[in-house]
């Protein structure tokens, strides 16, 4: 936060006020800016004010700031250790402050790719072939993805299509 050096002060006073709250100061001295780094979602507005010996002038405030931290946790991925039809489904566990879900998978150890980037907390997949299938997710929301989950591997091997009917050959008269 920063303002401009205001005449015959010699120190300021800034303060905040958290969703229209009471306000509370946050800096006092002579410089003209001060870092703040918030640790919860918000509306932060502030206040500043210049002083000297005699005393301090009036407030000018700024317009509000709305803080949006990302998720601080990562979700649980659910999905079966091994699958035999190419048809499962991964699932994983809501996660506080998130508004989207960013779903990747890896195949056979390559390089990981975005199947799925919305609210929901499942994706149903089919048609997979035999193989090693990774997945991974992260909570997102507008301040940004939070932390990865763990990976959770299904392993696809398709069970044989049956054969067809044996055929028998009849020979001559060794028979």
């Amino acid at each position: 936060v920063s303002w401009g050096d205001s005449a015959n002060a010699a120190s300021y006073v800034l303060e905040q006020s958290v969703n229209g709250g009471a306000w509370t100061s946050v800096y006092t001295g002579s410089g003209l800016s001060q870092a703040m780094q918030q640790t919860a979602n918000g509306s932060y507005t502030y206040q500043v004010k210049g002083c000297n010996v005699v005393g301090c002038s009036g407030y000018r405030t700024s317009t509000p700031v709305v803080v949006t931290l990302p998720p601080t946790s990562a979700p649980t991925v659910s999905a079966p250790a091994t699958n035999s039809t190419g048809t499962y489904t991964v699932s994983w566990s809501g996660v506080a402050g998130a508004a989207t879900y960013i779903l990747e998978e890896q195949i056979n150890g390559g390089s990981w790719t975005t199947q799925q980037n919305t609210g929901a907390t499942s994706e149903t997949f089919s048609g997979k072939a035999n193989g090693s299938y990774g997945y991974r997710v992260q909570a997102s929301n507008a301040g940004g993805p939070g932390p990865l989950s763990a990976t959770q591997v299904v392993v696809v091997g398709l069970i044989p299509a049956t054969p067809p009917a044996p055929h028998i050959s009849v020979s001559g008269p060794d028979w």
